[in-house]
């Protein structure tokens, strides 16, 4: 930084003097690291020199077009520029398009028709690394055949720039590395402590001895006044001294405006300080420099330096000052909060904590935050009903089955599912032709044994028998009237017929009319549906909730609106697998049943249980579910 200064304060007669050889011209602007604009002169001289060009000029694009930077010889303020730099100008675009070396003639008005030119010019584009950034252009005079000697010569020497663009780059980073390791060192002494006035003060010390500053003082926000803090070099002030009063008003003066207020000003200052020049001033002479130190974005306290007036803060230093600052500005920060004593402590943490419900930043945040804490109360203190839902079938109250009395054939079926009936009607006829057969067989039988009987009791009424030939014959006799007595039974009961008054719920018999029925197969069920009832079926995870006398309301399917009340009468004692589920039935009692209602219509049926906290219904299962795998 400072051999940049020294470099600019050169008078230009030194930095454009031309060397005593082109090696020695070139090794000394190898390592030139002055000013651009002093190295641009110099790099157009020595190039000039090296090919004997009478002019040259270094131009770069720019939103208009290309315009020149450096050109040399220099011109004076308000000199016409010379013809040969107007069509270097014209000529530049197109050789930094192509990214090619370009030599073009230049033709005047002395010259006769036919006469090859006797002036050139050479355009050479110039790179850094990513690309053209601009292009060189020369002037020369009689050069003739020797043009491709001096272009290889001038791309020799364009590559100086490269060199020293990376040479400015390598020094400002150095540079910024010292910056850094200044405001390193400050944030590793203010680290070192584990109060808040320990360590603003050691703060103060450090930078006024990094700095050679006269006096530095930090000063924090409370309410709407800075009250300072720490000084350096000083263990022990008050505020009825002069000194700290024209501090702090110096710091409000820059916490007001929230800027780095820089004393002595320059020409082109927008800010107000009068406090720091009253400071430096009275309490002087220094110039006076302060900065305000943030905390998420917020001035929270302000660092006013002094130093001597013979060594004013450069717009670098005031950067260096800057990072320091926002290096050790959280640390402050938090010593400071956390030095407090216990009132004012909980007093700041209650005002952040106002200011952020109450202040006019992230409103959606808010928005968002009053939402869920009003759905969150309404889950809490609102009740709804707790209900358990189930699947239920209707079915009849009573129901009789008429079954097939022997193996047989159906021969004809007089009823269809849904016919009403009344007791005693016919339903359906068996095939009985096997048993007339039969029947007439042992009537004949009969007639024979009783005729023998007779024969037989009249002998032994003669005693021409015995009593055993007596008891014989009746005895068959006996057996035969059995056998019609049963074949008779056999042929009433062939006629099936219905029970009770009622409905056929049960008994498609019409597809099976000669076919063949077992003994004991159910035909038919008849059943009084003026009496019907409805059997839930409950998942095991519900019924511990119910029991007989809870009322609740079921919807068919095949009419959903309307809605039937019901009381639960009977909870069967075990569970049965349906669908992979354990299930319980429930019996219902209808409290009316609509006319459309038939046997086995299915639906939802829900049984209410109370209110209880919308909360807990949105979460009873689940942690039910948590309870099972935690054996809570």
């Amino acid at each position: 930084m400072t051999v940049t200064r020294e470099h600019a304060d050169r008078p230009a007669a030194e930095q454009q003097s031309a060397p005593t050889s082109p090696a020695e011209a070139l090794q000394r602007l190898a390592a030139f690291d002055g000013p651009p604009e002093a190295f641009l002169g110099n790099l157009l001289n020595v190039q000039c020199a090296l090919v004997a060009a009478r002019g040259a000029a270094l131009m770069r694009p720019t939103e208009g077009g290309i315009e020149p930077v450096a050109v040399y010889p220099p011109m004076k303020e308000g000199q016409t520029a010379p013809s040969w730099l107007a069509q270097m100008v014209e000529t530049a675009e197109g050789v930094l398009q192509s990214g090619q070396t370009a030599v073009r003639p230049l033709h005047g008005g002395e010259e006769l028709y036919g006469e090859g030119a006797a002036r050139h010019l050479i355009l050479l584009p110039l790179r850094t690394g990513q690309g053209p950034i601009g292009v060189s252009g020369f002037y020369l005079e009689g050069a003739g055949d020797r043009l491709d000697r001096v272009a290889e010569r001038l791309e020799l020497t364009s590559g100086l720039l490269h060199t020293y663009t990376l040479r400015q780059r390598l020094q400002r980073r150095e540079i910024d590395l010292q910056l850094l390791r200044q405001s390193v060192e400050s944030l590793a002494v203010v680290n070192q402590h584990a109060r808040f006035t320990a360590a603003a003060m050691a703060m103060c010390n450090q930078l006024c001895s990094e700095w050679q500053a006269q006096r530095a003082s930090i000063g924090f926000l409370q309410g709407r006044n800075v009250k300072l803090k720490a000084m350096s070099h000083t263990e022990k002030f008050t505020r009825n001294m002069q000194l700290v009063q024209a501090v702090e008003a110096t710091m409000e003066e820059c916490l007001d405006q929230d800027l780095e207020i820089v004393y002595p000003a320059g020409n082109e200052a927008t800010y107000v300080c009068r406090a720091a020049k009253t400071l430096g001033t009275q309490h002087g002479p220094s110039a006076v420099v302060s900065l305000p130190l943030r905390q998420n974005g917020e001035p929270v306290a302000v660092l006013t330096l002094e130093r001597p007036p013979e060594k004013p803060l450069t717009a670098e230093d005031v950067e260096t000052l800057r990072l320091t600052a926002d290096l050790c500005t959280p640390r402050l920060v938090e010593l400071q909060k956390r030095d407090r004593w216990f009132g004012a402590r909980m007093a700041s943490s209650m005002r952040d904590g106002a200011a952020v419900v109450i202040g006019p930043k992230h409103t959606w945040v808010k928005l968002i935050v009053i939402l869920l804490t009003g759905l969150l109360a309404f889950l809490v203190f609102a009740k709804g009903t707790h209900t358990v839902e189930a699947q239920f079938a209707i079915e009849p109250a009573q129901q009789y089955q008429v079954s097939a009395p022997q193996d047989g054939t159906l021969m004809e079926v007089y009823v269809d599912v849904g016919d009403e009936v009344s007791e005693g009607d016919l339903l359906a006829q068996l095939d009985t032709t096997k048993l007339q057969e039969q029947l007439l067989e042992v009537r004949g039988r009969e007639v024979e044994y009783r005729k023998q009987a007779d024969i037989a009791r009249e002998a032994w009424n003669r005693k021409e028998e015995s009593y055993a030939r007596v008891q014989l014959a009746e005895a068959k006799l006996a057996q035969t009237l059995a056998e019609r007595r049963l074949l008779e039974y056999q042929i009433r009961e062939a006629r099936l017929t219905a029970p009770i008054d009622g409905t056929v719920v049960e008994g498609d018999l019409q597809k099976r009319v000669r076919g063949p029925v077992e003994k004991r197969e159910v035909l038919f069920v008849v059943a009084p549906i003026e009496t019907m009832r409805a059997e839930l079926r409950v998942d095991e995870s519900d019924i511990a909730d119910l029991q007989p006398g809870d009322t609740g309301e079921l919807a068919a399917t095949g009419a959903p609106g309307q809605h039937v009340e019901f009381t639960i009468v009977r909870i069967d004692p075990v569970a049965e697998v349906v669908e992979e589920k354990n299930i319980f039935r429930v019996r219902a009692e209808l409290e009316s049943i609509p006319p459309r209602w038939k046997p086995g219509m299915e639906g939802v049926a829900k049984v209410e249980l109370g209110e209880r906290s919308y909360a807990w219904l949105l979460t009873h299962d689940l942690i039910d579910w948590i309870r099972m795998k935690l054996w809570w």
